[in-house]
């Protein structure tokens, strides 16, 4: 039996329509802001589509292809009170092409990115590993066993001096949605408590629209809805749903950056979110917010605060405070990063008896070439809230990635 009535998600043709209608104005009003504003820039985040292009031009030194490829290994194993592993492997196929030039209306362009996520042999995949071990989170966020999926068919619109963009299609919205320097999980943290915030219930990719503009020369807003029961192995389904039966996450983010060059690691802002409830899911309604503040010191240092408060939405704890840095080496492009994370978890879905949870993750990214990445990885976790037996739980973890 559902948790929920089914008078308590029943929706009549007039709140879909109103709802259609809120998220399109307040998108509208965005892009009316951003025609006043004065010059600034708009980007996706490091973990995107054009992020990781962009970090693959630089490793290269060229920008003659619009495409790029890589394939990523994790290998994962806990000791506790009993042992683990884990092995996946996840291809990605992605670009970014020109449909119109750069004129005085701005500039176009068609993303796109395809994946392939696996499991290696016959171990978990370690997105499945730390619910096996007792852990109630996710050592490995990205490494599932979900096949292919199509993450990302979306046209991107930026205004001719770069004061605002706006995207529309099949989005992944940890791109854009509460993004600092250290989210992206193919090159830097691997648990979900250090990425975007476990407290936000951020939807699988699927069709979604935003709009981002800049606020004088450091501030910025940003404003978008997505499909809450996206699935990248079904792209098109989301699209239809939002036409038919649209159950939508909404967020709006208000932030302060340094300089456009250090827009993601000098980064305080303010992330609040809606999320419809989800009939077939059974999920409630819910709403929150987060709060993430960086700031890059010495030019190599980046302390991190980043704090989330969720009452409902499904998200997978309700409470989270993280705190921590990254540290760049001066070679190449290695990091040191380290993170601690208190959570608790929804108590909607687990009950007010599950214990709260203490995490903690260190990493070391090396480059051993301009096309290969190794990144080895340790976590701890204090009180696993899924096995009140064990006091404790480390994992192991080593990350391969190589890019062309």
């Amino acid at each position: 039996m559902s948790l929920y009535s089914e008078a308590a998600f029943r929706r009549s043709a007039v709140t879909r329509i109103f709802n259609v209608f809120l998220m399109l104005h307040l998108l509208s009003l965005v892009a009316i802001i951003a025609l006043t504003l004065s010059a600034g820039a708009a980007e996706l985040g490091p973990s995107s589509t054009p992020g990781s292009l962009e970090q693959r031009q630089e490793a290269k030194a060229t920008s003659d292809l619009p495409v790029g490829l890589d394939y990523s290994v994790m290998l994962q194993g806990t000791r506790g009170a009993a042992q683990q592993e884990a092995a996946g492997g996840v291809a990605r196929f992605y670009g970014q092409f020109d449909v119109t030039p750069d004129s005085a209306a701005g500039s176009d362009q068609l993303v796109f990115k395809i994946e392939h996520r696996h499991r290696l042999g016959t171990t978990l995949a370690p997105q499945d590993l730390g619910f096996a071990s007792g852990y109630l989170g996710l050592s490995s966020l990205t490494y599932s066993d979900a096949g292919a999926l199509l993450t990302n068919l979306f046209w991107q619109h930026k205004s001719a001096d770069n004061r605002w963009a706006l995207v529309a299609g099949i989005v992944d919205v940890t791109d854009y949605v509460d993004v600092y320097a250290l989210v992206n999980p193919w090159r830097d943290f691997s648990n979900l408590a250090f990425s975007t915030n476990p407290t936000i219930p951020a939807p699988d990719q699927g069709f979604g629209v935003a709009g981002l503009v800049l606020i004088g020369s450091h501030g910025y807003l940003l404003a978008g809805f997505a499909d809450s029961n996206a699935d990248p192995s079904d792209p098109f389904r989301s699209l239809a749903d939002f036409f038919s039966e649209p159950e939508l996450f909404k967020h709006i983010e208000f932030g302060f950056v340094g300089s456009y060059d250090q827009r993601f690691t000098n980064n305080i802002h303010l992330t609040l979110w809606h999320a419809d409830a989800r009939r077939a899911a059974g999920v409630p309604s819910g709403q929150g917010g987060a709060i993430s503040g960086s700031w890059q010191l010495f030019e190599s240092f980046i302390p991190f605060v980043r704090l989330g408060a969720a009452e409902g939405g499904g998200a997978l704890y309700d409470r989270s405070a993280s705190v921590g840095f990254g540290y760049v080496t001066g070679r190449d492009d290695d990091v040191i990063g380290f993170g601690a994370n208190w959570s608790r978890p929804n108590e909607n879905i687990y009950g007010k008896d599950i214990n709260t949870q203490f995490t903690m993750e260190a990493y070391w990214r090396t480059k051993f070439a301009n096309w290969l990445e190794i990144t080895t990885d340790i976590q701890y976790v204090d009180n696993p809230a899924l096995d009140p037996g064990k006091n404790s739980l480390w994992t192991f973890g080593a990350r391969f990635r190589a890019a062309f």
